[in-house]
């Protein structure tokens, strides 16, 4: 974690730590926002994306605001839940300035569907040490889904490809467009029929952004050579709620 305050003057994530363990050992609502002691910053749980993973919470995004100048920082912070003396006791055990959010980066997990009806279930997103989010798509089967006994599973995780924890060292990360999800595919193989992984083969680099409800694929690998720009791509749609 970083020092009390940032280079530009906002609150730092030690300090940030610090503070909101001690909103939560005073008892104090999360629902609302909560000035945090000896600051002039309150913190909007209501606004984060709260996903639970065992006796870990994190809150992705978490907006903390300067109550004077109207300035707005986003965390990524990870809570664990412990149980002493019969108490459950909630202790922070991870902060961070969150990876910058553009318009691609809006991933709505849930079930999506390709054109020929096989369904893929999107989930996530899970905090990485770095700040980065881990997002999986993997083929599933639920009701109105054309059925499979194939196998299909990808991860993108977020942030630039330089860098990137699963493609960043390949030969064509530096010329990656910013535009893209970046991540690989762990489970691949042909359709006959078509469909997502049709041709989408394990290790081949892939690339994942949003628009509405749909959800665009792209595939940046052929015959075992990477490009920067896909050279098939699929399109699924979410399904439900």
């Amino acid at each position: 974690m970083d020092s009390i305050a940032d280079s530009r003057g906002g609150m730092g994530t030690s300090a940030l730590a610090a503070a909101i363990t001690a909103i939560l050992y005073t008892g104090a609502p999360l629902a609302t926002a909560d000035v945090v002691p000896g600051t002039q910053s309150d913190v909007h749980f209501e606004s984060s994306q709260l996903v639970g993973s065992g006796r870990d919470i994190n809150a992705l995004r978490l907006p903390v605001v300067d109550v004077k100048s109207g300035r707005v920082d986003y965390y990524d912070t990870r809570f664990r839940l412990s149980l002493v003396d019969g108490a459950f006791v909630m202790k922070i055990i991870g902060a961070s300035k969150s990876p910058a959010v553009l318009g691609f980066d809006n991933i709505t997990p849930g079930v999506y569907q390709d054109t020929n009806s096989v369904c893929y279930a999107l989930g996530g997103p899970t905090l990485l040490p770095d700040g980065r989010r881990l997002y999986t798509l993997a083929q599933t089967q639920a009701d109105g889904c054309y059925p499979r006994t194939e196998t299909f599973r990808a991860q993108f995780v977020s942030g630039a490809a330089v860098g990137h924890p699963d493609i960043g060292g390949r030969e064509i990360a530096g010329s990656l467009k910013s535009s893209w999800l970046y991540g690989y595919v762990a489970t691949g193989g042909y359709l006959g029929s078509g469909g997502v992984n049709r041709t989408w083969l394990s290790n081949e680099l892939v690339g994942m952004r949003q628009t509405g409800r749909q959800l665009i694929l792209g595939d940046f690998t052929d015959s075992g050579q990477d490009f920067a720009d896909t050279q098939k791509s699929a399109i699924l749609t979410r399904i439900g709620d």
